[in-house]
């Protein structure tokens, strides 16, 4: 499984960004239709510089990883989108 974001701009490649759009496979657990409804989520990755992010999951280990590019270390800003997108992934996978 893998997700990532692309942002809908209002003219392809250099146009404003006028949304942001979640895109990938989630195994039928509905997060990228949770991630695309979380209003403040993408708020938070609009107004910010946030890199590309891509999201993979390991299921038969149950954990998730994140990752954008360039990878220098994210800004509080950046960090506060990370952490909002690990609340969607961790709710999916709670302990039994």
């Amino acid at each position: 499984m893998s997700m990532r974001f692309a942002r809908v701009r209002s003219f392809p490649l250099f146009g404003g960004a006028l949304d942001l759009r979640w895109k990938g496979k989630d195994l039928g657990l509905r997060i990228i239709d949770r991630m695309n409804n979380d209003i403040s989520l993408k708020q938070l990755l609009m107004k910010s510089d946030v890199l590309p992010i891509h999201i993979n999951a390991y299921g038969g280990y149950r954990c998730w990883t994140i990752q954008h590019y360039p990878s220098p270390l994210p800004e509080a800003e950046q960090w506060r989108c990370y952490q909002a997108i690990a609340r969607h992934l961790l709710a999916e996978w709670t302990t039994e």
